[in-house]
């Protein structure tokens, strides 16, 4: 089985940028974006088994967002280019998402350039 490429792109100072980037990877590049924030709203408005899990708070929200992505990036095998957002703002849970879901391809940010 082919593994997802994923991108995923961390919000900063200039989301101008950030979303002119996805939406080239969308149009240009047949990118799918999933935005961790509309998924989870989605399942929640949905009443979905995962979106019962989000509503209650129980669970960790990093766990529950890599079952989730497992789900999304395996789903369909046509479907193998994703770019995702308002995942984390943790480097420990993009180190968590390569060892339990699959390597990211690119991490892009928008922060401010050292000096």
């Amino acid at each position: 089985m082919l593994k997802p490429e994923v991108i995923f792109a961390l919000p900063g100072i200039n989301p101008e940028l950030m979303d002119s980037l996805i939406e080239n990877l969308k149009t240009e590049r047949n990118y799918i974006h999933l935005d961790m924030d509309c998924i989870i709203k989605y399942a929640k408005e949905r009443n979905t088994e995962m979106g019962q899990r989000y509503a209650k708070g129980e669970e960790d929200l990093v766990s529950l967002n890599l079952e989730q992505l497992k789900k999304i990036l395996f789903h369909n095998p046509n479907n193998k280019k994703f770019v995702i957002t308002n995942f984390s703002k943790e480097l420990k849970d993009y180190h968590r998402f390569e060892s339990d879901v699959c390597k990211i391809c690119r991490l892009v940010t928008f922060s401010k350039p050292l000096d």
